[in-house]
């Protein structure tokens, strides 16, 4: 049987993402798209992270996947960036919030009241209040929820592209994790990419949790997509250097410069010989 050709497959570039981002009006999947674009989560293993499962005491903070909800079936800690964690405890602080109901009672008047959700470090923090009890924690009704909710967001914002047979879009989910790779690779840390979104045989998995960090801290800047002053800062930061640089070598040529006149006006003067030039002849 002839092979299926197999389309290239584009990374999102920072604008598209940051366009994708600010279009989401509804804050859980602001939350969820968000951490894709952080993290390159595939979307099965964000909607089953559980309260239990974040370490936000660490340096830097991070989430811990269980082996059972990754591909690899394999466990892994993933890293979060500062505004990963401050988007997280908006969402949070939103989802778990006091709320006000209309009950009814027995005798058959209405009277309001003011309840606020449990939260067990068990229950997944995109499942909402009816879908926390879903049997076994399946995330099949949630993932569709979600995917199409984010499929009319794209529609709204002027994302709608297909690809050539016009039945998958060019913008899916997976879209965010390929972006990731691509921004961690173009940084020149290709190994490191590869553990970073969980592909296996990494080398990077055999390294110390500190060298991780350390790199991780490296790359944050370019994860990090409503802080738009951060990478201005950073190239502004490189922009200097270089200015730093290029005033330290103007002032090595003129000191040069300078050198090379106080000679020529020594052997002019008679005070300095000109140095003889030999010639060695074989």
């Amino acid at each position: 049987m002839p092979r299926v050709a197999k389309q290239h497959k584009e990374a999102l570039d920072r604008a598209d993402i940051q366009k994708i981002i600010l279009g989401c009006s509804d804050i859980r999947l602001k939350t969820f798209v968000m951490l894709l674009a952080a993290t390159g989560m595939r979307a099965g293993e964000a909607l089953s992270i559980r309260f239990k499962d974040f370490d936000l005491d660490s340096i830097p903070p991070k989430i811990y996947l269980k082996g059972e909800v990754t591909k690899t079936r394999e466990g892994r800690a993933v890293f979060l960036t500062s505004e990963m964690i401050d988007q997280l405890k908006i969402f949070l602080n939103y989802r778990n919030r006091p709320r006000r109901i209309v009950k009814v009672s027995t005798n058959g008047k209405a009277f309001a009241t003011i309840i606020t959700p449990s939260v067990k470090p068990e229950d997944r923090i995109f499942a909402m209040r009816k879908q926390i009890k879903t049997v076994n924690n399946n995330n099949t009704a949630l993932y569709v929820h979600l995917v199409r909710a984010f499929e009319l967001t794209l529609d709204r914002i002027g994302f709608a592209q297909r690809e050539d047979n016009n039945r998958r879009r060019k913008i899916t989910l997976h879209s965010f994790r390929r972006a990731v790779k691509s921004t961690i690779s173009d940084l020149g840390f290709q190994d490191y990419s590869e553990w970073f979104i969980g592909h296996s045989g990494s080398t990077y998995y055999r390294k110390k949790e500190s060298e991780k960090a350390q790199l991780f801290r490296k790359i944050e800047p370019y994860l990090t997509y409503l802080d738009y002053n951060i990478l201005e800062r950073k190239g502004a930061d490189v922009e200097t250097k270089l200015l730093e640089k290029d005033k330290q070598i103007e002032g090595l040529i003129r000191k040069q410069e300078q050198f090379e006149q106080m000679i020529q006006s020594l052997i002019e003067s008679g005070q300095l010989k000109p140095a003889s030039k030999t010639m060695t002849h074989k």
